[in-house]
């Protein structure tokens, strides 16, 4: 099986179009699907059969066009799939992708770019305002590992500290200028004391010269 180490220099759009340059139609010939397993292995059979049950839609967010795919799984789950960005949800591009680095794609990414080469891909369109709470909803219902989970908790854990981190520096913050107000209304008092002091010298000295 070839190896693909490099997933900068790499990209699979790039690689799955070299294939495709010669399969004319949108059934994948036989040469075509050796090439794919020549490259991908096992991995491929699993991507494709995602296709044929047509477990991919297409989110496009208009007017941007920006787009992820989402893909359907077992017992309700979905990924979502950014293929430029190399991403997968599923906790298979977690592990044996980022973690063991056994595969460059998981079998999502790839059925999802297969699947808009030989256009059988179902496509929804969303306002660019929903694009945050469609990935938050995606996100839900993937299934995660224990070693996804730890990393998500993570996540989370590291955003709540530097939340937290971001409050005490602004009640510092906060505190430090209520202090500051402070000593200056107190040097304030103490210059207007000051100046009471003098004025009542200056009305002793006054009424002594009257006397």
């Amino acid at each position: 099986m070839t190896s693909i180490n490099n997933k900068n220099t790499v990209k699979l759009v790039d690689i799955l179009k070299v294939i495709f340059e010669n399969n004319k139609t949108n059934i994948i010939s036989e040469e075509t699907l050796l090439s794919l397993y020549y490259i991908f292995d096992q991995t491929i059979f699993a991507s494709l059969e995602i296709i044929d049950k047509e477990l991919i839609t297409k989110y496009v967010f208009q007017p941007s066009n920006r787009y992820f795919y989402v893909v359907e799984g077992r017992k309700g789950s979905k990924y979502m799939c950014l293929i430029q960005g190399d991403y997968c949800s599923c906790p298979s591009f977690n592990f044996s992708v980022l973690l063991k680095s056994d595969s460059v794609y998981c079998k999502h990414q790839i059925s999802s770019i297969l699947a808009e080469i030989i256009s059988n891909v179902k496509v929804v369109e969303f306002n660019d305002s929903e694009y945050q709470s469609q990935i938050l909803s995606i996100e839900s219902v993937s299934f995660k590992t224990p070693t996804h989970k730890q990393q998500h908790n993570n996540n989370n854990n590291n955003n709540n500290n530097n939340n937290n981190n971001n409050s005490n520096s602004n009640n510092n913050n906060n505190n430090n200028n209520s202090n500051n107000n402070n000593n200056n209304n107190n040097n304030s008092n103490n210059n207007n004391n000051s100046n009471n002091n003098k004025n009542r010298c200056v009305d002793n000295d006054k009424e002594k010269d009257n006397q």
